[in-house]
């Protein structure tokens, strides 16, 4: 969450030899078999034999809301390769309650994140990444899990999705990539409390989402979501810090976990930009 899904979902789906189906799927959500390959069937009708099949959730390093979902890919897809996107801790979670306020107002959560922070402690969780990563690699082992750095990402695309195919088995020929990221919160549109809820809700999710052209997507997107994004209160040093002392064991974890002599990002230099941005 919030380290460029949609993006990635462009490029795997523009491989000639991947399909990625409907983004945000979430298909391994569900608990019963049946409806999983339901949704599976929906999503990848117009892929071909010779493709790779793909899945681009979020959702599924979520814990502990996403408790099973490992085990559950894992029982149904036992031969599946995992890519996983990570950012800076920090500032992934004052995006990720940027995004929620965007998304749902007040309602979802508070617009002040020094209160968010206590009371949604999903802001955080998500940010640690080795706690997240944990049962994927109980069920698949190391060899079949790629973890890419958003920050690579964007500055490296190419270079970047070339790792990404290779560890697919596929080649980069004829991929088109563009410079800029898709669905950058600056440029994004964003869904008023009524229409978000239409979107969380499992019938538009299991059964519209898949079935909607593509067209029609953005059509709908152009009409009924907001250009403007809402306000929030910045985080306070306090905030900032408890944040930092939240995630930097796990970061040192997931170094460990990539067998990597460097801190993957340095927590500190982070902690100290947020605080510069919110005087």
């Amino acid at each position: 969450m919030k380290c460029a899904s949609t993006t990635i979902h462009h490029d795997l789906s523009s491989h000639p030899n991947i399909h990625c189906g409907t983004k945000e799927l979430s298909a391994l959500s569900m608990s019963d078999q049946k409806d999983i390959f339901q949704l599976y069937a929906k999503s990848y009708r117009s892929a071909s034999e010779e493709q790779l099949l793909g899945e681009v959730s979020t959702a599924y390093s979520m814990l502990p809301e996403s408790e099973g979902v490992a085990e559950r890919a894992h029982e149904l897809l036992p031969e599946a390769k995992i890519i996983y996107v990570v950012r800076d801790p920090i500032k992934r979670a004052l995006s990720h309650h940027q995004h929620m306020i965007n998304w749902s107002g007040d309602g979802q959560m508070d617009a002040d994140i020094n209160l968010a922070i206590d009371s949604h402690p999903e802001i955080v969780n998500y940010s640690c990444y080795a706690m997240q990563l944990e049962p994927w690699v109980k069920e698949f082992g190391k060899s079949n899990i790629l973890i890419i750095r958003f920050e690579d990402y964007v500055s490296r695309r190419s270079e970047t999705l070339e790792i990404v195919f290779q560890f697919l088995g596929v080649t980069s020929a004829g991929v088109p990539i563009h410079d800029s990221g898709l669905n950058r919160g600056e440029t994004r549109r964003y869904a008023g409390r009524f229409v978000f809820q239409v979107y969380k809700s499992k019938f538009f999710r299991n059964i519209l989402k898949p079935l909607t052209p593509v067209f029609l997507k953005k059509m709908l997107r152009r009409v009924l979501l907001r250009k403007t994004r809402r306000a929030t209160i910045p985080p306070t040093n306090l905030t900032v810090d408890k944040i930092l002392e939240r995630v930097q064991d796990d970061a040192l974890k997931l170094q460990e976990f990539l067998g990597s002599e460097k801190p993957i990002w340095d927590l500190e230099a982070s902690r100290n930009d947020v605080i510069a941005r919110s005087l």
